[in-house]
């Protein structure tokens, strides 16, 4: 079936019945004589983006048309077409993928939308609930699948990436480097002289082991970078063996391929209390390592995967600093970096990264 054109890809008005019925045929939702009759547009609401929850009616509907679609608008440039590939591109074709399906997405001028399905029945993200042992395997796997299909630079190639270098590292550091010093100007307007201290000595000592792991070789893989608890969706009812992970939105400084490990450390350290933490992270780490040997990596070690952690774990520093970039963001937001640093100077402590890095 031709595909119906659009031609602004933020504007909600050019989703025509047409257009719905199209992506809906083209990926084989619709029995012969079934039509979409009519929908209604549901805002939702989120920081980046306009979303909506397209509730959709029919005429003559079947078995496997869906109830209700998401409608993701993003404008702007600020994130570039990474999450158009991610739904669309990276992972076509590949079995088990922990990402929710793609009926369409259009990128177009530094801005995209996304047709996607629509899990809010089912699903939800993990902002305030507890991370369980559970749930902390059962990211992992599906972490450890995702890195699978762009490990190692072959793979990387194959989907249009290139491995991570002194360039792409640089350009990376020169950003968050813009924010050490106001975070560090502000802790010292505060009474935590330990946190300041320690901040200071990452900031101080840890490009240069960024830049050693570069020097290394790798293994690098294809890496989220933005695993918080809003970006990952688990079963209201609690089952941990259908899980997503959404929203892959770096900026074009960000790393975008870079050790496998940092999205876990992305993922516990900033995210998790520090005891929650401490209870679960080698378990977690273990189902990972032992998951991505499960999916054909076969040129990495347990023992470089906790250094590799323990390295990722300290850029949660970065995170806090770059938060302090802006100066307004840095004032309205530092309930978050704030909470952040203490959870990084936490892992500090805890792994001894007073010592060599």
């Amino acid at each position: 079936m031709e595909r119906r054109v659009i031609t602004d890809p933020t504007d909600p008005t050019q989703f025509n019945l047409d257009y719905i019925a199209t992506c809906l045929h083209r990926e084989g939702c619709l029995e012969p004589g079934a039509r979409p009759v009519d929908f209604h547009l549901e805002r939702i609401g989120a920081d980046n983006s306009t979303g909506y929850r397209v509730r959709l009616i029919y005429e003559g509907t079947g078995a496997g048309a869906p109830d209700s679609l998401f409608l993701k608008l993003c404008g702007g440039g600020a994130f570039g077409r990474s999450e158009v590939d991610y739904y669309t591109k990276d992972y076509a074709g590949k079995r088990g993928v922990p990402i929710p399906k793609c009926y369409d997405a259009c990128y177009k001028d530094m801005s995209y939308h996304l047709l996607l399905e629509d899990l809010t029945n089912t699903h939800r993200n993990h902002w305030d609930v507890e991370p369980t042992l559970a749930f902390g395997k059962a990211a992992a796997r599906a972490l450890a699948r995702l890195h699978s299909y762009g490990w190692g630079a072959d793979r990387l190639a194959a989907l249009g990436y290139r491995v991570v270098d002194e360039w792409q590292l640089g350009r990376y550091l020169a950003q968050v480097r813009t924010g050490f010093e106001p975070l560090l100007e502000a802790l010292r307007g505060g009474s935590d002289f330990s946190s300041s201290a320690v901040a200071a000595d990452v900031f101080e000592r840890h490009p240069d082991a960024m830049a050693r792991r570069l020097s290394s070789g790798g293994p690098f893989a294809l890496i989220h970078g933005d695993v918080n608890p809003g970006n990952i969706l688990t079963r209201h009812d609690g089952r941990t063996d259908d899980i997503y992970f959404i929203d892959r939105q770096p900026f074009d400084w960000s790393l975008q391929s870079w050790i496998g490990p940092s999205d876990l450390s992305y993922m516990m350290v900033l995210w998790w209390k520090p005891e929650r933490r401490r209870a679960l992270e080698i378990d977690v780490l273990r189902e990972y390592y032992d998951s991505l040997l499960a999916f054909g990596v076969s040129d990495y070690s347990w023992e470089r995967t906790l250094s590799d952690y323990r390295l990722s774990a300290l850029q949660c520093f970065y995170v806090a600093a770059s938060w302090c970039v802006d100066p307004e963001e840095r004032i309205k937001m530092r309930w978050l970096w704030s909470s952040q640093l203490e959870r990084a100077g936490a892992f500090y402590r805890d792994w001894g990264c007073e010592g060599p890095l």
